[in-house]
């Protein structure tokens, strides 16, 4: 098939290079100027790094980032009362861990592999439209109203603000949510201060706090990076817009004293990456001759760590599924139903938890603050808040590996998921 894939993110390169190695003719089409990947760090969950691993790339990207054991969070900017507690040494499992990464180390391995492959890519490409030409060919429109390309299947993964969602066969609701996030890469210069392996994020009222997740990544030096995030109000401007933006950054010290070091590094709003959050499930991830991948699928607020989880796990099924069906339009209702119970279990479980750690619900934020620390003096509590995190609800790769392990001539020799119950 001419498969023609929107978005360079990591599910559209993974879907590029797995397809095109199935032998088909691909094309990457992004609208950036110049390729790259946008933002600080992401946390790729033990259900990620499977799908790495399946990839026979997991060991090439782990030397790239740090390994997380496990993530903390406090009531208030003191370290009394723990309004969240996963530790990944209490799951029984191979990946007994996560992996923070810079978001640009990932990108480029991917790229590699998709050049590697042959795949062809355009950037500087805004796709705006589709107009079908017969039942097997669509073409996609940019925005001048020319054609780009015509393909016999689109795959989208553009994004959560994708223009090509009303083509889907179920678009579901999408709204903005109020809050967002400020990422930063700082350098680390005392590691006695902070353990290299955990990730700490710190509460406040009224929708504020602030993140350190460590990437890994070594700096000139020999300083590694973390990613530091902080959680803002969208509904206000900018808050270095109502005061200087050193006052604004004094602020921040002032409330985080012990951050001091790492704060004192930004210093201006370009090394700043906003990044805004919106909801949305589609009941069904695909049109004719159109399927969607990550973001531009379901999208939520980040707290459960899950975004570029549900695209790798996404961009992998996918390509199974197109492999193991003779047409397209079963290919992509095997791809629906493969990811339907765990994208609703975790876009649940997303909109549940919001309202606790991303909005200014003074009840919500009471309950957090005086009883969750309760639960979480429990080993039980903590290993069950890994296992969430971790992505394996439902067990998102066990149904396509087992369709791999019936189909012996499947272009993917790799069956080792299914043989560890992954």
């Amino acid at each position: 098939m001419k498969i023609g894939v929107v978005g360079a993110g990591p599910a559209g390169l993974i879907c590029a290079w797995q397809l095109a190695e199935a032998g088909h003719s691909v094309t990457i089409l992004d609208q950036s100027k110049e390729l790259g990947a946008q933002g600080s760090g992401v946390l790729i969950q033990p259900v990620g790094l499977a799908v790495l691993d399946y990839l026979g790339v997991r060991t090439q990207v782990e030397e790239c980032g740090q390994r997380v054991k496990r993530i903390r969070g406090y009531a208030g900017f003191t370290k009394t009362r723990k309004v969240i507690d996963a530790n990944y040494s209490l799951l029984n499992r191979e990946f007994d861990y996560a992996l923070g990464i810079n978001r640009s180390e990932l990108w480029k391995l991917l790229f590699d592999k998709v050049k590697a492959s042959g795949v062809t890519v355009q950037h500087g490409v805004h796709v705006a439209s589709l107009c079908y030409h017969s039942t097997s060919r669509v073409e996609l429109i940019g925005d001048d109203q020319q054609g780009v390309g015509i393909f016999d299947l689109i795959i989208d993964a553009s994004g959560a603000n994708s223009k090509l969602r009303e083509f889907s066969e179920g678009i579901g609701q999408q709204y903005l949510l109020d809050s967002g996030s400020l990422w930063a890469s700082v350098k680390m210069i005392d590691e006695t201060v902070f353990d290299p392996q955990e990730m700490l994020v710190f509460t406040g009222d009224k929708n504020q706090g602030l993140g350190l997740m460590p990437t890994g990544r070594i700096m000139a030096g020999g300083c590694k990076t973390f990613t530091l995030f902080l959680t803002i109000d969208c509904r206000k401007d900018l808050p270095w817009k109502t005061v200087s933006f050193i006052d604004w950054r004094n602020e921040l010290i002032a409330k985080w004293p012990s951050l001091k070091n790492l704060l004192v590094q930004i210093q201006s709003p370009d090394q700043l990456y906003l990044a805004r959050f919106k909801h949305h499930t589609m009941s069904k991830p695909y049109g004719d001759r159109i399927v969607y991948v990550g973001d531009a699928a379901h999208c939520s607020s980040p707290q459960l760590g899950q975004g570029i989880n549900m695209s790798l796990i996404d961009a992998l099924v996918l390509c199974q599924s197109l492999a193991h069906k003779d047409h397209v339009n079963d290919a992509l209702k095997l791809y629906a139903k493969g990811r339907k119970n765990h994208v609703l279990a975790y876009q649940t479980l997303a909109k549940l938890l919001t309202p606790f750690y991303h909005s200014r619900d003074a009840v919500a934020i009471f309950v957090r603050d005086q009883y969750f620390y309760l639960v979480f003096k429990m080993n039980l509590f903590k290993r069950f808040t890994a296992a969430i995190l971790s992505g394996n609800i439902f067990w998102p790769l066990k149904r396509v590996t087992a369709k791999i392990v019936s189909n012996p001539n499947h272009c993917c020799p790799k069956n080792r998921m299914h043989k560890k119950g992954l």
